[in-house]
């Protein structure tokens, strides 16, 4: 067990990335937090004060910290103290808050500039999502190859092949995830349109309906088989990857890309972007495609939907591929990292 290999005393935790209602925004990092703390040794917790990224919160932490005098100081997000008094660990999972617009913000981007970036050449270690991630942070800070540190991500427990399975009378392929912008919808809905195999089927998509994607489904002569699910419980999830014919994951951008591998560990058949990370994470597992592409996302729903045989082997190289990622090798390495920052002079 992590808790009998070494003392935890002296880390202090930002316990306010564990709070989700307080962060949607960074919602996934939140659920990366609540993985990660509870499979390590019981830490000392930072709570209450300003509001996570609130303008006045580097001062408040600063100051915190300089009270305090953790022997390290861990955040399982991004923000950091301007001078930190004190060692640190970050974790920068992503930079999709510079490379997609919609996401940032003047604001945003400034607290990547003034305050990120210098903390990622100061930090003892910094966490993040992928080895692509880990690419992107080096080049954009220039800080110490060997200080950014990968700890992935992974499927939790209940995602598996066996379980009930979501029927609402009709085949269908599924996206599971936000619609904001960098998720591509649009032209999964034009890709869903040109597909030579779509009849019978419908495309059913997580989240409320969208009024823009109906627009654009109508003109596409697509609407009756748009479906949106609204908001689907976590734990009920799994059933609703179970009855895919296939999942579609078209996103232009991932620091990681949970959703295909939940869909993998659930045994549907995946057709994943390339872009970004999605390739490393999906490895073999999946047909890859080009997500600035609506033939070649067309042809990858296709290609699944089509080919029986593809789709059972698509489904025992996904279960495969999810085992690789595991909560507890993630905790493992981040315990790890926080030893031997602590060890460092």
């Amino acid at each position: 067990m992590l808790s009998e290999t070494r003392d935890a005393s002296g880390i202090l935790v930002d316990a306010r990335w564990l709070d989700e209602d307080g962060n949607r925004g960074v919602l996934g990092l939140a659920r990366v937090a609540q993985q990660i703390l509870r499979r390590l040794p019981s830490l000392e917790r930072l709570e209450g004060g300003p509001r996570l990224l609130h303008p006045l919160e580097p001062a408040w932490l600063t100051a915190v910290l300089a009270k305090r005098k953790p022997r390290l100081f861990y955040s399982p997000g991004f923000n950091v103290p301007p001078t930190s008094p004190v060692p640190f660990v970050q974790t920068v999972f992503d930079l999709i808050h510079l490379r997609v617009p919609e996401l940032g913000g003047a604001r945003r981007r400034l607290y990547y500039k003034a305050l990120v970036r210098p903390a990622v050449s100061r930090a003892r270690a910094v966490l993040t999502g992928s080895e692509y991630s880990r690419t992107e942070l080096i080049d954009w800070s220039g800080a110490d190859p060997d200080r950014i540190v990968v700890i992935g991500s992974a499927a939790a427990a209940h995602f598996t092949p066996n379980g009930d399975v979501f029927d609402p009378g009709f085949p269908y392929v599924l996206y599971v995830g936000n619609q904001k912008p960098h998720k591509n919808l649009a032209r999964l809905v034009q890709a869903f349109a040109r597909s030579r195999e779509r009849d019978g089927l419908r495309l059913v998509l997580t989240g409320a309906p969208n009024r823009e994607l109906i627009s654009l489904a109508r003109r596409e002569g697509v609407d009756e088989r748009l479906v949106f699910l609204g908001s689907v419980l976590d734990e009920r999830l799994p059933d609703v990857y179970r009855g895919a014919a296939a999942f579609v994951f078209p996103s232009l951008y991932e620091g990681f890309g949970l959703p295909p591998l939940e869909a993998m560990a659930c045994g549907t058949p995946v057709v994943s972007s390339k872009a970004t990370s999605l390739a490393e994470v999906v490895g073999e597992a999946a047909v890859v495609v080009d997500p600035l592409d609506v033939d070649s996302i067309a042809d990858g729903i296709d290609e699944v939907v089509r080919d029986e045989g593809l789709r059972a082997d698509l489904r025992e190289r996904g279960i495969a591929r999810a085992r690789h990622f595991s909560w507890d090798r993630a905790a493992a390495i981040t315990w790890q990292t926080l030893q031997r920052s602590l060890e460092e002079r």
